[in-house]
């Protein structure tokens, strides 16, 4: 008799909860369900004596696993959120809470009251306004950069101001849906299908490319593509920032010709003579090929600085360097200024020494021409100036 009257009671509470609500044994076993939690899952019978574990979303299991052990060893309510299957069978978002029951609290084996709450629709209403406003942040923290959303088959789902003047593309299109590879210059296509490869498979990609409109000078730019994930990790889409580093570009370029060049000549300074003659003795070693140098140094260069000024001296060595550059082959040879009136010519891929020889011949007519500044004559014919070495 008082078993039945615990049953009756035990039921009556259940019942009495306007969420979808049982009780479970520590086993996860469903004991007793109110009628809000039959229709929720089923519109005939309970699923009594089912494990309510079997009702969690998969992805979501192992985590919900946890939250109910670890309820169960605290002995203490926990709330959370995971999807759980609907009579649809679909799985919805829900607010699980769990408690022990005080009605059990001093039998052997506890008994939970687990109730939960459909909240399906606000998160997906969260996922979607927390998407948008994700993309239009990013979007205004760096609107002066061309900026493209891309769906996941590559095609671009909205740009921004930037990107359309950038590319040509009216100012006030809203219906966009072209390739995003086809807006590319052709050289650099390869470039981009690679990267927005690495971003479909969830990882930052970037890569450099250059465009030139018609009637205007190259831009260079830098491509950034960032994976968008939903909250489930799948990706949803792909951001694409693309800066425009030309005078960052042609900065750079000319930091590099005053680091490797010399300045008056134009020619290639020592650190970058020795630069190259580590790299070429390098690469002939693992070619097998021989290197040539020739070491050029001019006679009476102080005379004329001294007699005639320095401003002589400096035209002498413009024209030289100027000769210089003229008689070589720039795909084997690279000239170099090391510093006063001191040359060097390092030749690569040689067949034999005559090759060397060949070349010291054709730099010895250019010095034995005659060079004039302000009616003197600057260079006569000249001995001891050029070694070679192989």
């Amino acid at each position: 008799m008082t078993s039945m009257s615990n049953t009756t009671q035990k039921h009556f509470i259940v019942e009495q909860f306007p969420l979808p609500t049982w009780v479970s044994d520590e086993k996860g076993l469903i004991l007793y369900c109110n009628t809000e939690c039959t229709k929720y899952w089923r519109d005939t019978s309970p699923p009594l004596f089912q494990q309510w574990l079997d009702f969690v979303y998969p992805a979501d299991l192992e985590e919900v696993k946890n939250k109910w052990l670890d309820a169960i060893r605290l002995r203490s309510r926990i709330e959370f959120k995971c999807r759980l299957l609907h009579k649809t069978h679909y799985y919805r978002w829900c607010k699980i809470s769990i408690q022990l029951s005080k009605y059990h609290e001093s039998s052997q084996e506890n008994e939970w009251f687990i109730s939960f709450l459909d909240i399906d629709q606000d998160i997906q209403e969260q996922q979607s306004l927390r998407k948008d406003i994700d993309i239009q942040n990013q979007m205004l923290d760096i609107s002066v950069d061309c900026i493209k959303v891309l769906n996941t088959d590559g095609t671009v789902s909205h740009m921004n101001k930037s990107g359309c003047l950038a590319l040509g593309i009216p100012v006030d299109e809203k219906k966009f849906g072209m390739r995003w590879l086809d807006l590319l210059p052709p050289h650099i296509r390869k470039r981009g299908r690679v990267a927005l490869k690495k971003a479909l498979q969830g990882k930052v990609a970037r890569f450099a490319g250059m465009s030139c409109l018609p009637n205007q000078e190259p831009e260079y730019w830098d491509n950034m593509l960032t994976p968008i994930q939903h909250t489930n990790g799948e990706i949803i889409q792909i951001l694409c920032v693309s800066r425009n580093v030309t005078q960052q570009y042609l900065t750079e370029n000319r930091l590099r010709d005053i680091s490797e060049r010399d300045e008056l000549t134009g020619l290639f300074n020592r650190r970058s003579f020795k630069l190259q003659l580590k790299r070429t003795l390098a690469y002939s070693r693992e070619t097998q090929t021989s290197v040539g140098l020739l070491l050029i140094d001019l006679d009476h260069f102080k005379h004329i600085n001294d007699t005639i000024g320095h401003s002589a001296g400096d035209h002498l060595l413009k024209i030289l360097s100027k000769r210089f550059n003229q008689c070589v082959d720039p795909e084997r040879c690279s000239v170099a200024r090391l510093g006063g009136d001191e040359f060097a010519v390092i030749v690569s891929h040689l067949e034999n020494e005559n090759d060397v020889r060949e070349l010291a011949e054709v730099l010895l007519q250019q010095l034995n021409q005659p060079i004039t500044y302000a009616g003197n004559v600057l260079q006569r014919k000249q001995k001891n100036y050029l070694k070679f070495l192989l």
